[in-house]
């Protein structure tokens, strides 16, 4: 987890935006919960959930 967490960051930083560190701790904790909540989609769903809400916190993040 917190090899992910510093990829993350790595790549928030490339998307200079206000807190990459912020940034990828949101990021972390979405897909945590994607990999928990897998069983509660139909296949294919989490995927496409996953990605507009991480669309969408990156985007605040330039805000």
């Amino acid at each position: 987890m917190r090899e992910l967490r510093r990829r993350l960051k790595t790549m928030a930083e490339g998307l200079a935006v206000a807190a990459p560190h912020r940034l990828a701790g949101q990021l972390a904790v979405l897909i945590n919960g994607a990999f928990v909540s897998m069983q509660l989609f139909e296949p294919g769903e989490a995927t496409s959930l996953l990605r507009d809400a991480a669309h969408a916190l990156i985007a605040a993040s330039r805000s």
